[in-house]
């Protein structure tokens, strides 16, 4: 173990890859702050700061708990030198700023760790140039670059999957009850950190088959009984596999110990605070355009993107060759990148970051797929070793070039100014105090304690008719102005052709009301947000539009 820390101090490439990673992921840490506009991170913050209050239990189990452990543990002696200080906040309303940016500092350095273990995982199945292009690959990943600075599960769940990864590489070669043991283990623990983990246990299968299981295909009729008895040999010290799933169970129940203490609500499926629930709840795609079509959007978008597309098509290179070669890798690394896809793509959501898992594999694919490029040039043309590796460099640099530009434009939109903020500063220097403000519930600014009266469009105008005035109902409440973010926002209000179909508020309030201020994310971060000015005049002439269409039927 020592040596091979000694190893890696030596390795220059390598450090200047990770020390490259740690700036990059630190770089811009703070933007948004003062706000705090993921949603997922307050959750986690606030709840890890008051697990000693609750007894260290969450009470709830949408989210495993090996995290909130994990963030509390780094948050303790922020608030005892706080606390020593006298500037502890005293509620979850108080400054909690230096907790936003510790919580997002664990991402960065789980973020940090996931590539060093891509570069030990490649560099054990493969070679270290593999290693070290794989890791410069994902340290680039624009996915996972943008995930590493938010206090969120996402990285944290990779870096334990690839910890599990590397655990299963002896298993391929000298398999051993202890071995599977341990990953098994480890896989609890990556799945205490997010349930998603738990279905890279398939993975354990597909290497115990490989170990176990003869599958030569039977020639005549005398092999067919050869061949049953060769399947039947995955039965074989099928309690491995079984020790190995108790393990995981163990490791799971060490990073969600409450799932035994209150196993009640832990199973409940009738309420959101159990996992149960989550399970049932989160929905099945229906493919309304088509399975393949669904597949392929998925891929496109929330693969082929973040990952560039050069090295998404040497992914693909790389694990064609892969899958050919009798590599015993490649029943860690393909199965496991295709099936996961599947299973995550068939959710009703899918956000990128679900898919963070993938992109340390698919980054060693596509260092396969350009090591595989770069010796072809020394096959096909024989040329001279200096030739060659002036060759290797270009040819790496050209393919890298859409990434490392995205990365600089990135880097650069970080420390601009959220468009929320943007936002939140012109409310307060163009809005009366005295006003109310009818907002939408997804991505608008906070003006929570700004002095405006707020509302919610949802619950203030549910089920009511639009074929009705409704401004009276906004006019009683000195409500003249509404507040609209999302990221598809602009999409829906350029668009010419946009039929809202079913009536619903926040539509209304695009076509119906007046904007007097748009704030769009070209070059800085967050969504388009939009404030409308909801004038008498404007509903007059909805109510004269509705009233001609009706006399036109």
């Amino acid at each position: 173990m020592l040596s091979n820390l000694r190893a890696l101090r030596k390795d220059r490439l390598l450090l200047s890859i990770l020390l490259m990673s740690l700036i990059l992921r630190f770089w811009g840490l703070s933007y948004g702050f003062p706000f705090h506009y993921p949603p997922d991170e307050s959750v986690l913050v606030k709840e890890s700061l008051v697990l000693p209050f609750r007894g260290f239990n969450p009470g709830h189990f949408d989210w495993p708990h090996l995290q909130y452990y994990l963030t509390f543990v780094v948050f303790s002696p922020i608030y005892l030198v706080q606390k020593f200080m006298g500037t502890a906040p005293q509620n979850l309303d108080g400054p909690l700023l230096a907790y936003f940016f510790a919580a997002r500092a664990i991402s960065v350095v789980t973020g940090t760790i996931t590539i060093l273990l891509t570069y030990l995982f490649a560099k054990r199945l493969f070679s270290r140039e593999v290693g070290l292009l794989a890791a410069l690959f994902l340290s680039l990943n624009s996915a996972h670059l943008a995930q590493s600075q938010l206090a969120t599960l996402d990285i944290t769940l990779t870096m334990w999957l690839m910890v599990f990864f590397l655990s299963l590489i002896p298993n391929l070669t000298k398999p051993a009850l202890k071995t599977y043991a341990m990953s098994g283990f480890l896989l609890g623990l990556a799945t205490s950190t997010k349930y998603n983990a738990g279905f890279a246990f398939i993975i354990i299968l597909f290497i115990h088959a490989f170990n176990f299981a003869s599958w030569k295909k039977p020639q005549t009729k005398s092999e067919v009984a050869l061949f049953v008895k060769g399947l039947g040999g995955f039965f074989h010290n099928i309690k491995w596999v079984l020790v190995s799933a108790i393990m995981a169970l163990v490791g799971f129940c060490i990073g969600t110990p409450f799932a035994l203490i209150d196993f009640k609500t832990f199973v409940s499926s009738e309420t959101p605070k159990g996992a149960l629930w989550q399970f049932v709840h989160v929905g099945s795609n229906s493919y309304q355009g088509g399975i393949m079509e669904h597949y392929w959007g998925l891929l496109k978008t929330l693969i082929a993107e973040p990952l560039s597309w050069p090295l998404f098509i040497l992914a693909i290179l790389g694990g064609m060759r892969l899958f050919k070669s009798k590599s015993p890798a490649k029943y860690l690394v393909l199965p496991f990148s295709i099936l996961y896809f599947l299973y995550v793509g068939q959710f009703q959501l899918t956000p990128i970051h679900y898919y963070l898992p993938l992109f340390p594999l698919l980054s060693i694919l596509a260092a396969l797929g350009l090591l595989i490029i770069i010796k072809s040039l020394n096959t096909f043309f024989k040329i001279s070793s200096s030739k060659l590796k002036f060759a290797s460099y270009l040819i790496t640099l050209i393919i890298m070039a859409p990434l490392l530009i995205t990365t600089i434009i990135n880097r650069y939109v970080i420390l601009q100014k959220d468009t929320r903020t943007q936002a939140y500063e012109w409310i307060g220097q163009n809005i009366p105090k005295d006003q109310g403000i009818v907002m939408g519930n997804d991505y608008e600014p906070d003006l929570t304690g700004s002095g405006y009266k707020l509302y919610s469009i949802y619950d203030f105008l549910l089920n009511e008719d639009l074929s009705r005035p409704i401004y009276p109902k906004f006019n009683d409440r000195n409500i003249h102005y509404g507040v609209l973010g999302d990221f598809d926002l602009a999409k829906r209000y350029d668009d010419s052709s946009w039929d809202p179909g079913k009536p619903n508020y926040p539509d209304y309030l695009l076509s119906e009301a007046k904007v007097v201020k748009r704030f769009d994310p070209k070059f800085r971060p967050g969504p388009t947000v939009m404030i409308f000015e909801i004038a008498y005049d404007y509903e007059v002439k909805r109510l004269h539009k509705n009233q001609d269409q009706a006399n036109d039927k």
